[in-house]
């Protein structure tokens, strides 16, 4: 019952809240993203923080252990080699903060922004599904294992990362670099069936809403340079006036700052 509440609610929700935005007028410096990508993205947020603090118990925990907690006979890599995939969507993570905080992109504020709603809105259909399908794990440690949380991390960061890189100025259309980021999320969800954590089902659907979630995400607020859509413009807009009762005629001008 609890299960089929929390599908219901998750469906509905973005019925009502998502139509589809064309167009966004910036009003502020904080106003960068349409209504509709706030309220998910808002809506998000508090789901994940409820889930939380409110665990359901069919997710109950069968054994004792963490999502990061793993078997060394399990895995076919060095230890230190499977942790830079078990930690690997935080290290992407910050590596994306870091450079936004301290690099040069002119759009850095917007970019960690709008890339802020991406993490919430993909974590948050991931959980969302993991809570109403409720399937276990293969290490049976407990009933969230579809779609990977860390699969989907890592492709919402590695998608963003090479958008980014792939519409920058100093590495603009080089494939080669701009791929990188998305072959390190790959390695990052092989290292979760590797693990027996998930399923290959369960690592391409978390790969699947990640890299789709940041595709349009980017893709809407910003241009094939990565400069922001919607920034308003300074001008003056010329309008012709007509009174032919009093026979005048004349310009109107309007000044937009």
């Amino acid at each position: 019952m609890l299960k089929a509440c929390i599908l219901f609610l998750f469906v509905t929700i973005h019925s009502f809240a998502f139509s589809p935005p064309s167009e966004h007028i910036r009003k502020s410096r904080w106003d960068i993203s349409p209504i509709q990508i706030k309220f998910l993205a808002t809506f998000f947020a508090i789901e994940l923080v409820t889930y939380s603090i409110i665990s359901p118990v069919f997710v109950k925990q069968e054994i004792d252990s963490s999502d990061y907690d793993f078997d060394e006979d399990d895995i076919e890599v060095p230890v230190w080699a499977y942790q830079l995939g078990n930690h690997g969507p935080e290290v992407l993570t910050a590596g994306m903060y870091g450079y936004y905080l301290f690099g040069n992109d002119e759009y850095a504020f917007e970019k960690a922004f709008v890339f802020t709603e991406s993490m919430l809105i993909s974590q948050g259909i991931t959980f969302g599904t993991k809570y109403a399908v409720n399937k276990q794990r293969p290490d049976e440690s407990n009933y969230l294992s579809f779609p990977s949380g860390h699969t989907t991390h890592a492709f919402t960061v590695g998608m963003w990362m090479s958008m980014d890189i792939y519409r920058s100025a100093k590495f603009h259309e080089n494939i080669y670099i701009a791929s990188l980021p998305l072959i390190y999320a790959s390695y990052i969800g092989w290292t979760r069936i590797d693990a027996n954590k998930h399923s290959f089902k369960d690592v391409a659907t978390g790969a699947l809403i990640g890299s789709l979630t940041s595709y349009f995400m980017y893709e809407f607020h910003f241009d094939e340079n990565g400069k922001y859509r919607f920034n308003n413009k300074s001008g003056a807009i010329l309008t012709p006036t007509v009174d032919p009762i009093r026979n005048r005629y004349g310009l109107s001008i309007g000044v937009t700052l």
